[in-house]
Formats: C-alpha cells, sequence, structure tokens
C-alpha cells in the first residue's frame, strides 16, 4: 500500500470587494518562456516591524468577531469595519521607489507600517508597485498602483486577518477603508493567534486520474450557453501565460492546459452552463466570443494545474471584478483540472465571486465550530450544498440566501447576479397562468424556470386514454422539479413530484378527449433547517414527454454528444426522442446515414481534423428540425483514450485470470489491465502493470510496493500501478511524456501509455510485460497473504515470484494499429496479415507461416484454383500465450496447383 497520503488545499475564491489595485497592462499569451520577474529585495538585518496600534479596536479578528459582528447590507454584503482619510502626497511619494527601497504606509493615525518595495512597473496605462511588509510573514503583502485619478491599492496582512483598500476620493484625496482579509480573500480565521489560513482542503482525486495528457488547444471544443449575450464567462482549458496582472505580484505565470480530454472539458462546461443558465451570461470556450465582449461584463477563469496565483489552493477571484474595467483583474482560477465535476464546483465559485457574492459558510453555535464553507448535507440526487460553500460532495449544488441552519450570510445570490451590471434574468419563456399557456403541439414541451417565483404553462389536447407524463431537468441541473396536471378550470388531475430526484411523473386517465394545463415549476424538498432544501436556487431548463406522437413530426433531438474513440472513429449519442422510429446522422452538413438506435458511430474520421454533427429525427408524419450541432476534433493519429474502457477489445493480448490489452502508435505503447476499482471492491488487489526491454535470466529485483517476491527485470524499468482502496494510481520509474487513467470501478481498466523512445531510446524489437494484482497490505502486515500475488498474466507458477517465464513478450511491431481501428497491422489483409511464402518440407509436404497474436483463433483454408472452386477449411488454431507467429503443413505431399489463405472466425 502506498505510504504518502497527500492532503490538498483549496482556496476558492480570494474576494477584493470593489475591485481595487489597478495593474494596468495584463495580458494573456499563449504558454510560451517568459524572463524573469521584478528582482529580490536585499537583505535588510535590523530593520524593524511594523507597529500597528490600534486603540479602542480589539486586538485580533477573532475578538473582532466576537465584539462586533459583521455588518453587512440587505443584499448581505459585508460593510467595511472603518474608512478615514489619508494623505495621498504621502502615497504619491511612493510611485519612484525602486526595488529593494522600504517605504512607509500611513494608513490611519494611529496605523503605520514599512514594506520593501519587490517589483514595479511602468507603461503606457500607468505605474504598480509590489511590496512586502518589513518583518511579517510572506503572506503580508502591498499592491499599489496610479492612474490619473490616483492611488488604489490592496494592504493584505493575514498575519492579523486584516485588509485595507486604498482608493481615490472625491476631490483629489484618498480613501482607505479597514477589512477583514477573509472579507476580500478566501480564508479562514485562526481564532488562537488572530491570523488567517488561506484556502480549505481540496477535493480528493476521485477520478485517480494522477498523470495525464493535457488537452491540446485545437481538441477544446467551441461551446457557447447563449451566444449573443453580452456577459461573458470564458473557461480557458488549454493554457496561457499571464503577465501584468495582480496575481503573484505581477510575475509572469505559465499556466499549463488542463489535465482533461474533449469529453471532460465538455462536461465541466455543461455544469458551470447550468449554474448560470438562467442569466444573460454566456458560458463560453471560445477566446473571441471573450474578446468581443465589454471588458467590464466578462471575465476568464482558466483551469490549470498551476497555482502560482495562489499556492496551495483550489482556485482563487476577487469580488466584484466581472464589472471592473481593470484588466489586472479580469482573470480567475481553477486549479482543480482532473475532474469535471469539482472543476465545475471551482469554477462557477469563483465566478460567482466574481459577479459579487461572498462565502456561504456556518456560524459557531452548540459547540459546533464555525464554517468559512459549508459543504452541504443529504445524500443521493438532492444532496444539497451551496455553490459559495463548497459542493464536491453534493449533487445538487445551487445559488443560496443562507436558509439552512447556522448559515452566515444571508446574501441573496440571485440578487446580486441578476444586477443589471452583471447578467439580469432572461425574459420569461412561457406563460404563468392557464390563461397564457403555451399550446403544445408535437411531442415534447422545453421550458427554463428563470426565477424561484416562476412557473411555466402549456396547454395540450389529448384523446381518451391512460397517459404518463415525464418531467425531466436537463443534465447536471440545479432545478428539483413539480408536474401538475390541471383542468381548464384549475383543478388538478395530477401532481408529479417524487421525493430524492430531480424529475417528476404524472399519471392519470381522460375518459374522454380532453385539453390538459400543465403547470412546471422548481421546489424544494424536506426542512430547510435540517437535510432539505427550499425552492430558492431550483432553476434551469428541462423537457415535459408522455404525449405521443401528436400525428406531428417528431422534435428535434437534444442531449447530442460525441465521443472519441479514436483518430479515425467518433461516436456520436443523443436521448432517445419519443415518437421517433429513425434518425438521420449528418456530419458538416452531410448525410451520413440513417439508423433506428441512438448511437452512431462514424468510422470514416481523420485524426486532428474538426467535425461538426447534427441529428435529425423522422417519423410517418415527416422530420424535426436538425438538433443543434456538437463539434468535436478526432484525436491525434497516436493518442490513445485514457477513460477507464479498453480502447478496443481486440487490443486484448492475454486474459488467464488478469488481462493485459497492449497497442503501438508511432512510438508511444498502449497496456492495460483490469482496474483494482477504488473502494476495496477489486479482491482487495493493486494493480501493477511491469514493462521492460531487457529480461533477466532469473528474478533478482525486490518487487516494488513492498509487496512480496521479486521480478525478473531490472528495477529501473516503467511500471505503473493502483490502488484498491483509495483512488491513488501512476506511473514510476518514467522519463518521458506518459498518460494514465483508473477506472474507480474494478469493471473497468487501469490504462497508461509512454513513449519508447522516451523510455528506451528506441521503438525495441521485444517488450517484455506482466500485469499482477498484489494483496493490497504490504509483506509486513499480519495477515499470512500480506502483499501475495492475487492474479497475474501471463499465468504464474504461485511463488509470488515474476520469473521469466511470467512475462509475455511482445513483438512491439505485431501490435501496432495504424488504422485506429482495434485491428492490428499484422492482422489486417490489405496490410501485413497474410501467410508467408510458402515452403517445403524435405518430404514435399507445403508449409504455410503467418503472424499471429496471442488467444486468437485462426482458420486454414485451401483450393485448387486461385479464382474459382469452393475454399475449404483443412486447419484451425488458436495462437497460445507466447506465440506470435503459426505455421501448417499440409499432410498431402505433392500437391499441385494448391492455393491457401488464412482468415479470423
Amino acid at each position: 500500500m502506498r505510504r504518502s497520503p497527500v492532503t490538498w488545499l483549496l482556496l476558492a475564491g480570494a474576494t477584493l470587494v470593489l475591485a481595487v489595485l489597478a495593474m494596468p497592462g495584463w495580458r494573456v499569451q499563449p504558454p510560451t518562456p517568459k524572463s524573469a520577474t521584478p528582482s529580490p529585495a536585499p537583505a535588510s538585518p535590523g530593520l524593524s516591524p511594523p507597529q500597528v496600534s490600534r486603540p479602542g479596536f480589539a486586538a485580533t479578528a477573532a475578538d473582532y468577531e466576537a465584539e462586533a459582528p459583521r455588518r453587512r447590507n440587505n443584499l448581505g454584503q459585508p460593510l467595511p469595519f472603518r474608512e478615514s482619510s489619508a494623505d495621498a502626497a504621502a502615497f504619491s511619494q511612493l510611485r519612484n521607489a525602486p526595488p529593494g527601497q522600504l517605504v512607509t504606509l500611513a494608513l490611519f493615525p494611529e496605523l503605520e507600517m514599512k514594506a520593501r518595495v519587490t517589483g514595479r512597473w511602468n507603461d503606457a496605462a500607468g505605474q504598480r508597485m509590489a511590496a512586502q511588509v518589513e518583518g511579517n510573514p510572506t503572506g503580508d503583502r502591498v499592491f499599489i498602483s496610479w492612474d490619473k485619478s490616483g492611488a488604489r491599492g490592496l494592504v493584505e496582512l493575514r498575519s492579523r486577518n486584516l485588509a485595507y483598500e486604498i482608493l481615490p476620493a472625491a476631490g483629489g484625496g484618498t480613501t482607505v477603508r479597514e477589512w477583514l482579509l477573509t472579507d476580500v480573500v478566501c480564508a479562514q480565521p485562526r481564532p488562537e493567534d488572530g491570523s488567517a489560513d488561506l484556502g480549505i482542503p481540496r477535493p480528493p482525486e476521485k477520478t485517480a486520474r494522477m498523470i495525464t495528457a493535457r488537452i491540446a488547444p485545437g481538441e477544446v471544443p467551441l461551446l457557447n450557453s447563449r451566444p449573443g449575450a453580452s456577459g461573458v464567462i470564458y473557461l480557458d482549458f488549454d493554457g496561457e501565460t499571464v503577465s501584468g496582472s495582480s496575481w503573484a505580484s505581477g510575475a509572469p505565470i505559465a499556466a499549463p492546459a488542463a489535465r482533461m480530454n474533449v469529453s471532460q472539458v465538455r462536461e465541466t462546461w455543461e455544469r458551470v452552463a447550468r449554474d448560470f443558465e438562467n442569466f444573460t451570461l454566456n458560458v463560453t470556450t471560445d477566446l473571441a466570443v471573450f474578446n468581443a465582449a465589454p471588458v467590464n461584463r466578462r471575465i476568464r477563469c482558466i483551469i490549470t494545474s498551476n497555482d502560482a496565483a495562489a499556492p496551495g489552493a483550489g482556485g482563487v477571484a476577487y469580488v466584484g471584478s466581472f464589472t471592473s474595467t481593470d484588466q489586472a483583474f479580469k482573470v480567475c482560477w481553477s486549479f482543480v483540472d482532473l475532474n469535471a465535476k469539482d472543476c465545475a464546483e471551482v469554477s462557477s465559485h469563483e465566478v460567482g465571486h466574481t459577479l459579487g457574492l461572498n462565502h456561504d459558510g456556518r456560524v459557531a453555535a452548540n459547540g459546533a465550530p464555525r464554517d468559512e464553507y459549508y459543504a452541504g448535507h443529504g445524500s443521493g440526487p438532492t444532496g444539497w450544498a451551496p455553490i459559495m460553500g463548497v459542493g464536491y460532495d453534493r449533487q445538487l449544488v445551487q445559488w443560496s440566501r443562507g436558509e439552512y441552519a447556522r448559515a452566515n450570510n444571508p446574501e441573496d445570490d440571485l440578487a446580486v447576479i441578476s444586477d443589471a451590471s452583471r447578467g439580469p434574468y432572461l425574459a420569461d419563456d412561457h406563460g404563468s397562468s392557464i390563461a397564457q399557456a403555451t399550446a403544445v403541439t408535437g411531442d415534447r414541451a422545453d421550458g427554463l424556470i428563470e426565477r424561484n417565483t416562476d412557473s411555466d404553462f402549456f396547454s395540450i389536447s389529448l384523446a381518451a386514454g391512460t397517459y404518463t407524463l415525464n418531467l425531466q431537468p436537463s443534465a447536471y441541473s440545479n432545478l428539483k422539479s413539480e408536474l401538475q396536471v390541471l383542468q381548464a378550470d384549475g383543478g388538478q388531475i395530477a401532481l408529479g413530484s417524487q421525493a430524492g430526484v430531480l424529475s417528476a411523473t404524472a399519471n392519470f386517465t381522460l375518459a374522454a378527449p380532453t385539453t390538459v394545463y400543465l403547470r412546471v415549476r422548481g421546489i424544494g424538498e424536506g426542512m430547510v433547517s435540517g437535510t432539505g432544501f427550499s425552492s430558492y436556487g431550483s432553476l434551469g431548463t428541462y423537457n415535459v414527454t408522455g404525449f405521443g406522437n401528436q400525428e406531428r413530426p417528431p422534435s428535434a433531438p437534444i442531449g447530442l454528444g460525441t465521443t472519441r474513440v479514436s483518430g479515425t472513429q467518433l461516436r456520436v449519442t443523443w436521448t432517445p426522442n419519443p415518437s421517433a422510429t429513425s434518425y438521420q446522422i449528418h456530419r458538416n452538413g452531410t448525410l451520413l446515414g440513417t439508423i433506428s438506435g441512438t448511437e452512431f458511430l462514424d468510422a470514416t474520421t481523420q485524426p486532428a481534423t474538426e467535425y461538426s454533427y447534427a441529428v435529425v429525427a423522422m417519423n410517418q408524419y415527416g422530420s424535426s428540425p436538425a438538433s443543434s450541432p456538437t463539434v468535436v476534433t478526432s484525436p491525434a493519429a497516436d493518442e490513445f483514450i485514457m477513460d477507464g474502457a479498453p480502447d478496443f477489445a481486440g487490443y486484448l493480448v492475454s486474459n488467464p485470470g488478469m488481462t493485459i490489452y497492449a497497442a503501438l502508435r508511432g512510438t508511444k505503447l498502449y497496456l492495460a489491465t483490469w482496474s483494482p476499482g477504488d473502494n476495496g471492491s477489486g479482491l482487495g488487489s493493486d494493480h501493477h502493470v511491469f514493462v521492460s526491454d531487457t529480461l533477466l535470466a532469473a528474478a533478482p529485483t525486490p518487487a516494488p510496493w513492498a509487496k512480496r517476491g521479486q521480478v525478473s527485470i531490472p528495477g529501473n524499468k516503467p511500471y505503473f500501478a493502483g490502488e484498491s482502496t483509495t483512488t491513488f494510481a501512476g506511473w514510476f520509474n518514467t522519463t518521458g511524456p506518459k498518460s494514465l487513467f483508473k477506472s474507480p470501478v474494478n469493471s473497468g481498466v487501469l490504462e497508461g501509455v509512454i513513449d519508447l523512445v522516451a523510455e528506451f531510446g528506441i521503438v525495441p524489437q521485444y517488450v517484455y510485460v506482466a500485469a499482477v494484482a498484489y494483496q493490497t497490505d504490504d509483506q509486513s502486515g499480519t495477515n499470512s497473504n500480506s502483499g501475495r500475488i492475487n492474479g497475474q498474466a501471463p499465468a504464474g507458477n504461485g511463488n509470488d515470484n515474476l520469473e521469466p517465464g511470467e512475462f509475455l513478450r511482445i513483438p512491439v511491431r505485431q501490435v501496432a494499429d495504424a488504422k485506429q481501428n482495434g485491428v492490428y497491422d499484422s492482422l489486417d489483409a490489405a496490410r501485413t496479415f497474410r501467410p508467408s511464402a510458402l515452403v517445403f518440407t524435405a518430404g514435399g509436404f507445403p508449409v504455410v507461416r503467418w503472424p499471429v497474436v496471442p488467444g486468437k483463433t485462426y482458420r486454414v483454408f485451401q483450393r485448387a484454383a486461385l479464382d474459382s472452386g469452393a475454399w475449404t477449411q483443412v486447419h484451425s488454431r488458436t495462437a497460445g500465450a507466447t506465440e506470435w507467429e503459426l505455421s501448417f503443413t499440409d499432410p498431402v505431399a505433392g500437391t499441385t496447383d494448391g492455393f491457401y489463405r488464412v482468415s479470423q472466425p
């Protein structure tokens, strides 16, 4: 068992209340090496720490909370403790202070401190300076900038949980406002010493993908949740270099692309889009859309593993920066980039800060401690948490106004976001009464609950009979729904509202043809003060089905999605349409085919190429409009798909209890075996896959991870492994690029890719591979089976050693798949799957030889003429576990005009 657990921290939103500290010149570029940033300050021994005296005020942040509970406005937003006028001339004198100089800051008459300049920048937009408070921890820092209106800045005293905002005042003066640091930056106060700690624990690595390929710019699909909306939220997945911003004291930050594939990018985008779908805000992955939006109506959220903007954090943002015109603040961050759900929670949380929102936590009461971030309550589909808390472990994460028990923040999230300067509510799409009901003429009713006071009404004429109407919120929805079926006078025919799920089903029978009315609305569940929630945040899109086809063409298909199978194959799926009998699939406007199901495999794609798909539904009454298109870029020619499933079943080369999948594209070798899962369900085994270009004559190398036995390859050769009781998995002993994915369930696979040239210097003729399931306890455990081998491929002899005969020798070129279709080149008649030239034994018997793959079955056929006559099977054989070539000797001596062919069943 691995012995190095890692604790992750999340900084879910550094908050700057009025978007102060103008740092002009912020820019984003493609990732390129940058020169060093401001030179470090020279050592200055003997300087006194800042003297801070505060007559009449509490000594620590904890005392502040005890003596003067935080003042808030009617939206729950914090108000400063105090403000005063400061000497503008004194701040002006700091404009030319060079790096290394000690400067004095007089913030209040009794509050003065010294700081050493660590960097300064001058450009066409103005001047700005960064400094470290002298004698204090590194978290105590200063940012000041100057433009024609005067000085702006922020002093952060993490050691005292205090922050001071500097901004121009009317008439040319300067105002200083005092805050708790936890009002300004995502932090948790430490009552014991009056300081503050940044961040909260990061989420567990639920997917266990510890190392993986990063998405390339051309692979990110161009997605827009609400094209044309004036407000834009840009999710930036493909890597940037940020310089001149308020982050990292203005130093360049090289942010690598997210460690995601296309489907994870799409899921992250869709989850974030659901959080903002009732506002006039476009969640986009298109940089051009972001650049075209007004500066004061946009924000960029960079998703990356580089947390230089807030080390050890999960994400960070300044409050109110969405409406700022200062480019220094037009970026927020998510450092959680391995799991789409968790990434979306961080991204929506940080964007919420930029729109002006503060944390949702809990106050201390009855012995329970205070929480800076509330993690929610309940379980299952209706387990609930606030977006401005932390919703990693809850499925329903909504906007909040602090209705849960011990809530510390009554801020009305929806009122703040929907302000005219941010993202006003969308117009109501359906009438709110029976008299204003929208007539349903097809097989589906679609709508959006824009506000928590909204109800959507529909009318539909139904024949006599029994009906089951289903109301289904969109995927990743925030909507807990209710469906009422009403008579024209408002009398209720049926009510659909099921506990524990977001959807609703209404069952009813009509004795005669009737026009019924449907009312859709968002609701809550359970006790708000317990483990329930109110209807406040139940918002979002939905569809209602169950009407039959109404003797009309189907509605346009919805839920269109794509899965990248390989560079030559893409899979398109969509939601079943209740009245469709068939579907047409179109690619780039051209019809590819017509099918009756809801899944289409396009096996005619080219690697690294962008395609747009749309689907049309059909029935006996005609065709629907085309679905909204979905755009996807096919994988590169040498890319394997890391998703916890074998790339192709045809890659299976060994299966004596454990499995080995193998394939080669270019210089990249793909290997996979059963996943051990992450909850001990995989028979309590940690799974390892060893790969080497060298096989030793014996087994002298100790097994890794303190397991029993020894292995017959050198100890420095690559292997990947995953635990069965945690999400941990990784490659070891590698020097080049690699990728890895462990399925969280043992019905999937643990799969990885390495570059053979990077690891071995060449593409070797053979690699030696073994897959092993070790007992999860180390060999020093008290169990007599601790660390022993539970299963392996190839089969072993039971002595817990991996001896030379227990490695599968794979001829590397034999598992090449240039067409990326799951068929090895050696099995493809159009390439190398053909018998070698005939040879004859000394007795004159013809011998046929051909390349094979272990475990595959082959049949030999013979006929007298090449172009006529029936092929007769004369031989059948399954290749053994270590056989990569088979031969057949025809027992009929002296055969003339004989022809042979080899095939698989």
